[in-house]
């Protein structure tokens, strides 16, 4: 659900600030939704939304802020018992916005980012949106429907969360048949934001960032608001959160901190002004290689030193590759990075940097992983292994027809040891699917 619903979200997280801290057990709700749909009913859900996101070309992905926000949504949905596995994904539009989508996908709008001043805000928007994955608050609104009712409710879901119509004619019977139902159920009840809310600043509270900072990030959209009346952002346009609103959300934090004396450590990322950087460079991300040197954590200047000395040194390739990765084995965007930019002329050795599981980290970075082992053993003429990824990077953005048909291309005797199972494995989810 969208964290900021034009009409009712900002009205209701001050009034869910307001109210007392629910107990860290919230009863889950959500459980006779989870029932009511069959497991590939809310697979079918999951993979519909994700395909029509990829397709839409809104999901940015540049391993290096994909790592930030895995790790930074990994880090606070550890506090929270979700009821399944969330996938964070970095969406690519100005708009100040957030949701969470079908199967835990929880996706953050760059907008979003560009305008929070610090990472707790950031933190604040997140925890709010694994509130709703806990609660399943879409799940309880969508508790009846088909195969195919299912695919087309993902797909215009995806379009009004991203702020896109479908460009697809067949799309606009559907529209006005359904939108306005749809963005009825996306516009979140009073329980269910005080419930998400309310889970949220526990999460803040116990994973060690700032629980102000959501009453914080409202604070700076409403002065926004009052300095540029043309420019309200969307989520104050019907329901302004006032000053006075604010102050005493703030004030009844103070409950939360007598409450709740936990505070965890949150992990080392990188400076939150130089992922805001790296947005605004999207388009030509080397130009932040040379910005925020003195902020940067070591990997991330050890991995521009590392670029530029592959450029310059061409014959000590793989020395400065393997030194790399020997300090830091456990950073997927490192070898990311690194791979790619020796696709063309060292394929073996970039081949060697993602000689790893690719179930070792979520996605989106697994996807990332997927597409490179793809790219890099087509280059190869290895067109057996290559299919397969193909195959694992298309079914985990949610295109399981198109891995089902690659996967039905490739020779399974040319695959070995676990490329093998994951075959057979892939094969299975996807026929599946198709003999439904």
């Amino acid at each position: 659900m969208p964290l900021f619903s034009r009409r009712l979200a900002p009205l209701f997280l001050a009034l869910a600030l307001l109210a007392p801290p629910l107990p860290a057990a919230l009863p889950d709700l959500g459980s006779q939704a989870r029932q009511q749909l069959t497991p590939q009913q809310r697979q079918l859900f999951r993979l519909g939304f994700l395909r029509s996101l990829y397709d839409r070309h809104a999901v940015i992905e540049d391993p290096i802020l994909n790592q930030w926000l895995t790790r930074l949504g990994q880090y606070l949905a550890q506090y929270a018992d979700t009821p399944e596995p969330v996938t964070f994904l970095l969406i690519d539009s100005p708009e100040i916005n957030a949701f969470a989508g079908p199967g835990g996908v929880i996706g953050i709008h760059s907008g979003l980012i560009l305008s929070a001043r610090s990472i707790d805000e950031v933190a604040g928007v997140i925890a709010h949106e694994i509130g709703h994955v806990h609660q399943h608050h879409l799940l309880r609104r969508l508790t009846h429907a088909d195969r195919d009712t299912l695919t087309s409710l993902a797909t215009l879901l995806a379009a009004l969360l991203i702020g896109q119509k479908d460009p697809q004619a067949g799309m606009a019977m559907f529209y006005t048949g359904n939108a306005l139902n749809l963005q009825n159920q996306l516009n979140n009840s009073r329980s269910d934001e005080t419930e998400a809310d309310a889970l949220g600043l526990q999460l803040l509270h116990a994973s060690g960032y700032r629980p102000e900072a959501m009453a914080d990030f409202f604070e700076l959209l409403y002065q926004r608001s009052e300095r540029d009346t043309h420019s309200i952002p969307e989520i104050l346009r019907t329901h302004p959160v006032s000053q006075h609103r604010l102050a005493a959300a703030k004030d009844r934090l103070d409950t939360l901190k007598r409450i709740h004396a936990s505070r965890g450590t949150p992990p080392p990322l990188l400076p939150f002004s130089l992922i805001k950087d790296r947005i605004r460079h999207l388009e030509k991300p080397e130009r932040v290689n040379r910005t925020h040197v003195s902020e940067a954590p070591s990997w991330l200047a050890d991995l521009n030193h590392a670029l530029t000395a592959i450029q310059t040194r061409p014959q000590h390739v793989i020395s400065i590759s393997q030194n790399l990765i020997r300090r830091y084995p456990d950073t997927l965007a490192i070898r990311l990075k690194l791979a790619r930019a020796l696709a063309d002329t060292h394929p073996q050795t970039a081949l060697q940097l993602l000689d790893l599981p690719l179930e070792d980290n979520p996605p989106p970075l697994r996807t990332l992983h997927a597409d490179t082992l793809a790219d890099l053993l087509a280059r190869m003429g290895q067109q057996a292994r290559a299919r397969l990824y193909a195959a694992e990077a298309n079914w985990l953005k949610g295109r399981w027809r198109q891995a089902h048909n690659l996967l039905k291309e490739l020779d399974p005797a040319q695959l070995h040891g676990k490329e093998r199972l994951r075959y057979e494995q892939l094969q299975r989810q996807t026929a599946a699917l198709t003999d439904a």
